[in-house]
Order: structure tokens, then C-alpha cells, then sequence
């Protein structure tokens, strides 16, 4: 963070004249800011919130890794378009996984498990972000568990501070 954000709290404060009132009182422990000291925190926030989303977004790759095992079977007709020019892949110690549209929607295949989601998501993001809470569980040590783990932690605090 750029701006350095002084913390205070309240105390007795001299005027030099001998009076004493009631004012803020610099304190490193303190547990108020100035206004807009905090808005500078929530842009901050919001700049790594979205830094992390980015990070999460490009551990995404095409490498044509990832193969379906033999109990993976479609119809007759099925459009490989989807699998075979805009997939996008993750790599992890619990396997390989991969997204691709499908008649208007995104599956998803992959881990060591074969886990399979049949044209469930609505875009991509959608597909990407059940993979990666799907990772989260398998594999907890992977950075886009880890960065889930953070994001999910930001959405409760946001969802405390509407309460």
C-alpha cells in the first residue's frame, strides 16, 4: 500500500493550556482510522481481490494434456469442437482437469478421480470457478485452492459487513 494508515483511539488530550478534552490519541494498537485512510484499505482491498481473481484466471492453460479415460463415453454426433479448439486445462497433484463448451454450455472433465460435469455451467467462469472449488477439496496446497481458500474468506467478511 502506498499511503501509510495511522491507527488511533481515544484519549485525553492536553491543548497546552492546561485543559484537557477528549480526542484521538495516535496509538499503533488503536482501533480507528481517519476516513479516508479506510477507503484507501477498501481500494486496496479491492486491487488484490482482483489481482488474486487474475493469478486464480491464468494457472488456466491449453496444453492438450489432458485425455478422458475409457469411461468417458458420448453419443453419436457429439461436437468435439469444444474439446478439441477452446479448452482450457489445470494441472495439479490431483490430477489434470479440463473445461470446454458444449452446446451452449461448459462442461468439465478431469483428476485422478474422472470427474466428470455434464454441460452444468453457464460460462466459462462459472466452469473454471467448480473446478477449482473441486481442487480446493482434493489438492489444498495448489495455488488456485489456495487463492479460492482467500476469496472465499473475503466474500463471508464482506457478507458479515452487511449483516
Amino acid at each position: 500500500m502506498s499511503k501509510e494508515v495511522k491507527r488511533y483511539s481515544y484519549g485525553y488530550v492536553d491543548d497546552g493550556n492546561g485543559n484537557r478534552y477528549l480526542g484521538l490519541i495516535e496509538k499503533p494498537d488503536g482501533n480507528l482510522v481517519k476516513h479516508e485512510d479506510y477507503e484507501a484499505l477498501l481500494a486496496e482491498r479491492d486491487r488484490l481481490r482482483e489481482a488474486l481473481e487474475s493469478c486464480m484466471d491464468a494457472l488456466w492453460e491449453d496444453s492438450r494434456e489432458v485425455r478422458m479415460d475409457d469411461t468417458m463415453m458420448f453419443g453419436h454426433g457429439y461436437d468435439w469442437d469444444g474439446w478439441e479448439i477452446f479448452r482450457w486445462e489445470l494441472h495439479t497433484r490431483a490430477g489434470s482437469f479440463a473445461i470446454w463448451p458444449a452446446h451452449g454450455t461448459y462442461s468439465a472433465y478431469g483428476g485422478n478421480d474422472g470427474t466428470y460435469w455434464n454441460q452444468c455451467f453457464a460460462d466459462a467462469k462459472e466452469a473454471k470457478a467448480a473446478v477449482v472449488k473441486h481442487v480446493a477439496r482434493v489438492d489444498p496446497e495448489h495455488p488456485a485452492a489456495k487463492a479460492y481458500a482467500l476469496l472465499e474468506e473475503y466474500r463471508a467478511a464482506l457478507q458479515g459487513e452487511q449483516v
